[in-house]
């Protein structure tokens, strides 16, 4: 190991292995809450397990060093509200090298057009339970868990990342967090905000190893797109590198709310325990569910003259016209794939098999006269062609009736008069007489001619 010892602005720094060790910064051995704010930065050192309460305080460092610096073997849990922020370039509001559990905080960079690094930086072990995550106008990644530079980890150990909870923000930043070579990253929760990104909310990029993994079973992205088609973004994105590339992303839950012609939900990523990628219809939301977990559902909708497409209408009344029907009322009627929250993720247009349909019939419909019997029909109109369908009278003010197509429908009736029938009570006795006395008749000649034949 080689030490090199910096004199300058009273400051004495020590270089090992690249990176600054400032000499004032505050060094934390035990379990401390801070009682003011830290402008040298924070270094816990090896063999330490403590806890930092960040008290309400800001921590920086003004000397250009990393803000907060956890070093191998050693094992810290921040918490509690306060601000950790850095505004050197290449340096990091936490560098991490050993273990560390962040349950609160505020950790965040303003970059400029020369100076841009990661808000977070792992090494080691990072556990993210809660806290805020930002970075604005930046040009690299707001977490990067694993190595840019490979070679630099000669050990090639690997670097852990599970993010249980937060939130991250990444405003008009050009990268995303990042899973980088000899990383591993699962994300279990989380809300997650990209403004004008220009890739993806989390990338899987590294490739070095092999074991590097990304691993995504919940959270929400929000992610807010460029505005220009030629840039393509993802919410999750495996970055391929082709054959050599054993790198793997696995996504098995998570909501994913796209804004914006030009982002996509996950690309290149295995979609686990058979869920399919969907986006909700009428938003801008893509789910992950299984197609057990979908039910198909209709959606009626009363059309009158302002909603209803003329070409149906016409189509509509020509049978009218032909058939002598009563027009009761025009509806668009749907089918949708819809989970159980009524999220309509598919529109059927025709189904594999007929579905049954029950309509409300209007209040203000008239009564059947007396002396009239009413039928009710459906015509459907699909693809320009008219179908008559006839409906079952519920008797409760609805009808039924079932259907494979789904588009415009309008429910008629025709009222028919019953016709009398008068009682055959006098000429049914006639006839059943008449049948009796012929049948008997021919009995006694029957019998007649058979007692001729036996005494002849």
């Amino acid at each position: 190991m080689r030490n090199k010892i910096f004199y300058g602005l009273g400051l004495l720094t020590i270089s090992t292995f690249g990176f600054m060790v400032n000499t004032n910064a505050l060094t934390i051995d035990k379990d401390t809450t801070l009682t003011a704010n830290v402008t040298d930065g924070i270094v816990v050192e090896s063999g330490s397990s403590v806890t930092i309460d960040l008290g309400g305080f800001d921590v920086s460092n003004v000397n250009g060093d990393h803000t907060i610096k956890i070093k191998e073997g050693a094992s810290v849990v921040i918490t509690g509200s306060g601000t950790v922020t850095n505004d050197f370039d290449k340096k990091a509001p936490v560098y991490n090298d050993g273990t560390v559990t962040i349950e609160g905080g505020t950790f965040k960079r303003t970059d400029g057009t020369n100076n841009s690094y990661y808000v977070l930086l792992n090494h080691g072990t990072m556990i993210i339970e809660n806290g805020i995550f930002s970075v604005q106008n930046g040009k690299a990644s707001l977490i990067d868990n694993g190595w840019y530079d490979p070679s630099v980890n000669v050990s090639k150990k690997i670097a852990k990342l599970t993010i249980n909870g937060g939130t991250f923000e990444m405003n008009n930043n050009d990268k995303y967090i990042k899973n980088d070579d000899y990383g591993v990253m699962e994300v279990n929760g989380g809300t997650f905000n990209m403004y004008k990104p220009s890739s993806a909310v989390i990338a899987n990029v590294g490739s070095v190893c092999g074991q590097e993994t990304l691993t995504v079973n919940g959270g929400t992205f929000n992610y807010y797109g460029t505005g220009n088609p030629d840039s393509k973004g993802y919410a999750i994105w495996d970055y391929d590198w082709g054959t050599s590339d054993k790198s793997v992303t696995i996504v098995k839950g998570g909501n994913y709310n796209l804004v914006g012609d030009s982002v996509a939900g996950i690309t290149n990523a295995t979609i686990a325990d058979g869920k399919n990628e969907f986006k909700v219809i009428g938003s801008d939301q893509y789910i992950l569910v299984t197609e057990n977990e979908l039910d198909e559902k209709v959606e009626v909708t009363t059309l009158d003259d302002s909603n209803i497409i003329e070409e149906d209408k016409s189509l509509v009344e020509k049978v009218v016209n032909e058939k002598k029907y009563t027009v009761v009322g025009y509806y668009d009627i749907e089918l949708f794939k819809s989970t159980e929250n009524d999220l309509k993720v598919e529109q059927i247009y025709e189904a594999d098999n007929a579905v049954s349909i029950k309509l409300e019939l209007p209040s203000t419909l008239a009564k059947v006269q007396e002396g009239y019997k009413r039928t009710y029909y459906v015509i459907r109109v699909h693809d320009g062609v008219t179908t008559v369908i006839e409906a079952v009278d519920n008797g409760d003010g609805t009808i039924s009736f079932k259907s494979d197509k789904f588009s415009t429908y309008s429910v008629v009736y025709t009222d028919e008069k019953i016709k009398k029938v008068t009682n055959p009570e006098t000429t049914d006795n006639t006839l059943v007489y008449f049948v009796v006395a012929t049948v008997s008749v021919m009995g006694l000649s029957v019998s007649g001619i058979l007692l001729k034949k036996r005494f002849n």
